[in-house]
């Protein structure tokens, strides 16, 4: 697999790919959707069923712009990942029960990608890292970093948190990405005032460095890299 590495293009021949992503208060970036996509971008916004119940019809609209929305699921009760009261089986019948909830609410054209709730997945009955891996092709982790499109896990994507680190760190971040032709997703809480303080010139910013590279949600450009690995499985 490494010695094949420069067999890997991106579509319409784009150096690298970029996506947005909403993590933590999504419902906040219901009013910023539009702007993104002015700005030729499109995002992934990662609920939970409630906040999909909310307004469902508002988050259909912002599909129609290119945008989607991931599966949060009741995972959100924790903010580490942590859930000791919870057992295997609950947390499958949850994702199984929310899997249908997005379906019939928000139909996706792509594999639907859902957010891991923390870096520690730990239940009442061991790990549950591989119930989230295999009911999605894409799980979003609280791992920094970008996604070779050769070598990245779809179940254990990395993303740059807007207001982790320091801007400049960000961008240096971003660029190194797009040199290596990886897949660089940028992530705000926008329920945290800092970082929504700087979104509109973050994304400002983005739109004007992804000139000549693949803008997409997480589903769509994750679906180039999935379509990559079943050709190259055949020769």
């Amino acid at each position: 697999m490494q010695g094949k590495t420069s067999q890997f293009n991106w579509s319409a021949r784009a150096k690298a790919a970029i996506s947005v992503a909403y993590l933590g208060s999504p419902t906040f970036a219901l009013p910023k959707l539009a702007f993104l996509a002015r700005h030729g971008l499109a995002a992934t916004a990662f609920l939970s069923p409630t906040e999909l119940l909310d307004e469902p019809e508002k988050w259909r609209t912002v599909t129609l712009l290119g945008h989607e929305v991931g599966g949060g699921s009741l995972l959100g009760l924790t903010h580490d990942g942590r859930l000791t009261n919870w057992t295997r089986q609950m947390i499958l019948d949850d994702l199984v029960l929310s899997e249908d909830l997005y379906d019939s609410l928000s139909p996706s054209r792509f594999s639907r990608p859902i957010a891991a709730p923390g870096p520690i997945l730990e239940c009442a009955d061991g790990s549950y890292e591989d119930l989230l891996t295999n009911r999605a092709a894409f799980v979003l982790t609280s791992h920094r970093g970008v996604n070779h499109p050769v070598f990245c896990h779809p179940g254990r994507l990395s993303h740059l948190a807007v207001g982790e680190a320091p801007l400049s760190q960000t961008w240096s971040e971003v660029d190194e990405g797009i040199q290596k032709g990886a897949w660089v997703i940028v992530s705000f809480d926008l329920g945290q005032p800092a970082q929504a303080e700087l979104h509109d010139e973050v994304i400002e910013e983005l739109a004007r460095r992804s000139q000549g590279l693949l803008t997409g949600c997480v589903g769509e450009v994750g679906a180039e890299i999935l379509d990559f690995r079943f050709k190259l499985s055949l020769r």
